[in-house]
């Protein structure tokens, strides 16, 4: 469900994935379905109930536009598919929790598609942090950017400020904040605002959130209205850590006589992040594995942005665990 953009991507990817077989694919313009379904070698699937239920489905890729996940999502459990979903899981925090006591009843995988934390640099801070190797966290600093925003219609959702009230702070966000909490746990609190707009849309193009993690505090930035940049920077008490998701450098040890220890690059094996996932849900609906990112994470996902618009709104600190009350 979703055949262009990001559903191309993941088309592609099921393709060579041993056990999956796509045999519909299906868009709400029935000539679009058509079309893809021509090119993939599957048949279109002219409406939800085929899109679900028919052709021999046993499992949904949700690869749509993000408001569209919550009616998806309804519509597979209510067909008892296997579920996939991208990134965010769903758009409101009450559609959250109405997906959380669907699920209660739901004896499928699901799994929500947070591929970056499985990014080489990632798994190396993960097992080096973990074996106490860089100390306690300091700070940090992430950003996650681009300038697509001046290429937008009037019409994209993202545009829109009714579809995409927290702006990149939800789209762009939620990959930082998976990867934090991932990396060092549970998010306990927010402080953001949503500013712009640089672009000529009414929804926010640009945000900044500091987080608090434990002891440490750090700051997220996103914005659709810069050059790209991936940047993510650690800064732990035994080590600096600058990580562009392909250049890693890394600083160990303390300052001796205000002088700072050499950086050193390191190689980092190739990852196919967005085929990792896929093989996994794949294994998992065989029996075979566990979903690393279920509705737990996207759950958390949800709750960061949600906790995100609550701040702006107030011109506060939010807690996450407030949403829970």
């Amino acid at each position: 469900i979703g055949v262009g953009g990001y559903g191309a991507k993941l088309t592609d990817i099921i393709k060579r994935i041993q056990y999956l077989e796509i045999v519909s694919c299906y868009h709400p313009d029935r000539d679009r379905s058509c079309e893809v379904a021509s090119k993939i070698g599957c048949k279109p699937a002219l409406n939800e109930k085929e899109a679900m239920c028919d052709n021999g489905v046993e499992a949904v890729i949700i690869a749509s536009p993000d408001p569209s996940h919550f009616h998806y999502i309804l519509l597979a459990i209510e067909n008892n598919c296997h579920i996939f979903v991208e990134k965010p899981m769903v758009s409101t925090w009450e559609e959250a929790l109405i997906v959380k006591k669907k699920l209660a009843s739901h004896n499928g995988v699901f799994f929500v598609g947070h591929n970056m934390r499985r990014e080489a640099g990632f798994r190396l801070i993960k097992k080096e942090y973990d074996a106490g190797l860089l100390g306690q966290l300091v700070t940090f600093h992430i950003n996650l950017s681009h300038g697509g925003a001046f290429n937008w219609s009037k019409n994209y959702w993202r545009a829109n400020p009714a579809l995409c009230r927290e702006g990149p702070l939800r789209v762009n966000g939620v990959h930082a904040s998976d990867v934090l909490e991932y990396l060092f746990g549970p998010i306990d609190s927010v402080y953001a605002k949503l500013s712009g707009n640089y672009s000529p849309h009414s929804a926010p193009d640009s945000g900044f959130a500091m987080l608090q993690i434990g002891k440490a505090f750090g700051s997220v930035s996103t914005n659709w209205s810069v050059p790209s940049i991936n940047s993510f920077q650690f800064q732990f008490t035994n080590a600096i850590i600058d990580y562009d998701l392909k250049k890693y450098i890394i600083r160990y040890g303390r300052d001796k006589d205000c002088l700072p220890t050499p950086s050193n690059e390191v190689s980092l094996p190739e990852v196919d992040s967005r085929r990792e996932q896929i093989e996994e849900f794949a294994a998992a609906i065989l029996g075979e594995s566990m979903v690393e990112t279920g509705f737990l994470q996207g759950e958390r996902a949800v709750m960061f942005f949600e906790s995100c618009y609550r701040s702006n709104e107030r011109n506060q600190s939010v807690r996450l665990e407030e949403l829970l009350s």
